[in-house]
């Protein structure tokens, strides 16, 4: 079962809160909230970090060579 998850890096929050095979996403720092499928959001977060991870590397070349980086893209 997957569990509430909280994400921030200062005062502000972004909240992941799972129901019945989707995602309710909201935040701190606006009044919107977004419903969306657990398997989308999956796999929308898939393409998001492979889209980082390959700028990343085409913008610092040394970094393409990290094992760490190859981790991620697991």
């Amino acid at each position: 079962m997957l569990a509430l998850k909280r994400l921030t890096e200062n005062a502000e929050l972004i909240e992941f809160a799972p129901d019945e095979g989707k995602v309710r996403v909201s935040c701190t720092y606006a009044a919107a909230e977004v419903v969306c499928e657990l398997a989308d959001l999956k796999d929308s977060w898939l393409n998001f970090r492979q889209a980082v991870l390959t700028e990343l590397s085409g913008t610092y070349p040394r970094l393409a060579a990290n094992p760490v980086l190859a981790e991620l893209r697991l």
